[in-house]
């Protein structure tokens, strides 16, 4: 179930925790956060695992609100399926632990709230992309999601999201657009922003970097979320990339991204993928919540 406390005095004592929405039998939430709409409304985003219909998991984003500080809250919303398979060294299939089955969102000053998560669906199940959906009415309906990874044929993964004041939508991610079939895993870190919802600048921020180096924790491992935050017009991010040292295999490193620049040169919109369905993404999707709960159960290989 996801489990809420609270606390009416700043922090100097809490209320008992208790349940707001019980999943059922054989069901589970995971990755529960909650942002304020402008009007004090809370949002709790979270990933619902269920059974599959003819066996295995099967995922959604959902949200639920409540409109008195959290006393009460409303039934679940679906944002959408999330249908992502995980991301992996395309070379050898050593697993990437990316916190595929996680789901982040920002509210924005105008109160539109925007969702990213990792999703097979663009690529017909063959490799995930980052998805973007968002609700201009306080979560009551959602947009169709759209891909926002701009190196559409390459794994992106571990997306984070912020809006700035301005209105300007912040994502960063991953992806694997470097890598050539080397040996190494060369990665890179990078900022897309939009201000229409319709075209996208892009930054890199980091990279690339090898992230074969990264610790083995169940998967190659940076980390399952990374920071987003803005400051004035200037994006700040916070990030993990990996290091060939022997004492220490990761560093968090800050980003600042000034505005986007004016004229804006702008990338075009990414269409709704073409491809065929992979064969078998659905059970890929449903080994890699399995895999992903597990990785979060067990302690890391020494």
């Amino acid at each position: 179930p996801a489990v809420f406390a609270r606390s009416t005095n700043g922090g100097l004592s809490w209320e008992a925790a208790r349940a707001i929405f019980d999943p059922g039998t054989n069901s589970q939430t995971i990755g529960n956060v909650i942002a304020v709409l402008p009007d004090g409304r809370l949002l709790n985003l979270f990933t619902q695992i269920d059974p599959a219909p003819g066996g295995g998991s099967a995922a959604s984003v959902r949200v639920m609100r409540s409109s008195n500080q959290g006393q009460t809250w409303s039934a679940p919303v679906t944002v959408s399926p999330l249908q992502s398979i995980g991301a992996s060294d395309p070379e050898n299939g050593i697993n990437i632990r990316d916190g595929s089955i996680l789901a982040q969102f920002a509210v924005g000053p105008d109160g539109a709230v925007h969702v990213v998560w990792q999703d097979a669906r663009f690529s017909g199940g063959a490799r995930d992309g980052i998805a973007w959906s968002r609700s201009l009415d306080g979560g009551d309906t959602w947009s169709e999601p759209k891909q926002v990874n701009r190196a559409t044929d390459v794994q992106a993964f571990m997306p984070s999201v912020f809006v700035l004041a301005d209105g300007t939508v912040a994502i960063t991610y991953y992806d694997l657009r470097s890598n050539t079939g080397a040996s190494t895993l060369p990665t890179d870190y990078w900022l897309v922003r939009t201000r229409d919802g319709l075209h996208w600048t892009e930054d890199r921020l980091s990279g690339p970097f090898d992230l074969g180096f990264a610790p083995n924790a169940n998967g190659l491992f940076v980390g399952d979320y990374q920071g987003l935050q803005g400051f004035g017009d200037d994006t700040l991010s916070l990030h993990v990339i990996a290091n060939s040292s022997l004492v220490n295999r990761t560093d968090a490193w800050f980003a600042r991204a000034r505005p986007i620049a004016a004229p804006v040169t702008v990338l075009p919109p990414v269409a709704a993928a073409q491809e065929t369905e992979k064969s078998g993404w659905r059970d890929a999707t449903s080994r890699n919540l399995q895999r992903q709960l597990a990785a979060r159960r067990q302690p890391p290989a020494r």
